[in-house]
């Protein structure tokens, strides 16, 4: 009879160990350590993971998570969450999401865009304190990213008197000069969408920051900088064609300050056109 009760539990930590063994390897493979270190820090990940749990409600573990949201969170993601360069984190995707996986992707970052991994100057602990902090009610927060206009006139808007597709992509449609915006309603708030088609030049990332490649006859390309080395440079032309040189046929490359290519449509769409706009730009993409 001890031997049939024993069993289960010995199955049991049987089946966590090998859990956090594979979890191990994986981790320990994928930031270049040792099997035994991806192994502890598998079972670190576990532990504050139930820890955060029992703690997610104590004021102290919340106010640390804010602390440490302001002092690596913030410059991209916004005071609030929200109406910052990078995706909003007040909404439904956030706060219907995991909090084992939030606190994977505050550690681990996003390959392939600026989201960068933070692994090495947070602890599994403080990534469950800012991921409490992201979680916790803010009172009437908004459910949704909703605008106040009308998608289907800003869809007009966007194609005629703006022009936005001569540099910006919506699914198979427009020229990929500018960032493509297929899904830039799942990636940024109504509010920040708004103050970029109003005030472009304040925010500019660094891929898409301005350069003139001035060739030896005089000839000037504009675009943006896509590859140099010490002897070539590739830029992405405002025609959506990329141009390769070799820097020995230049007269130089010169970086165009506090500038962008992006014109301002503040005096080109009245209060009501931005708001149509705005709202059909927050829906591609949304949730």
């Amino acid at each position: 009879m001890q031997l049939k009760r024993t069993v289960p539990w010995a199955l049991a930590f049987a089946i966590l160990l090998a859990l956090a063994f594979g979890a191990g390897a994986y981790t320990g493979r994928r930031y270049g350590g040792s099997l035994r270190g991806g192994v502890r820090d598998a079972i670190a990940g576990q532990t504050e993971q139930a820890y955060f749990y029992w703690s997610r409600e104590s004021d102290s573990y919340r106010q640390k998570g804010q602390e440490l949201y302001n002092a690596h969170c913030s410059t991209c993601h916004g005071a609030d969450g929200k109406d910052g360069r990078a995706p909003d984190l007040t909404g439904p995707r956030t706060k219907n999401a995991d909090a084992l996986g939030l606190a994977r992707v505050v550690r681990e970052g996003i390959p392939g865009t600026e989201m960068p991994p933070f692994q090495r100057l947070l602890t599994h602990r403080e990534s469950f304190q800012i991921v409490a902090h992201l979680l916790e009610p803010k009172g009437e927060e908004a459910a949704t990213n909703s605008a106040a206009g009308d998608p289907a006139a800003g869809a007009s808007l966007i194609r005629e008197k703006g022009n936005c597709l001569q540099c910006h992509t919506v699914g198979e449609e427009g020229i990929p000069v500018g960032p493509d915006l297929t899904n830039i309603g799942r990636s940024r708030s109504a509010s920040y969408l708004r103050r970029k088609l109003q005030r472009p030049q304040e925010t500019v990332p660094n891929v898409y920051r301005p350069i003139e490649v001035i060739k030896q006859e005089g000839v000037t390309i504009r675009g943006f900088r896509q590859n140099e080395d010490t002897f070539s440079i590739q830029v992405r032309g405002l025609d959506g064609q990329t141009h390769s040189f070799w820097k020995r046929d230049l007269q130089g490359v010169r970086e165009i300050e506090k500038e962008s290519f992006m014109p301002s449509y503040e005096g080109v769409f009245s209060e009501a056109e931005l708001d149509h706009v705005v709202a059909f730009l927050a829906s591609l993409g949304a949730p």
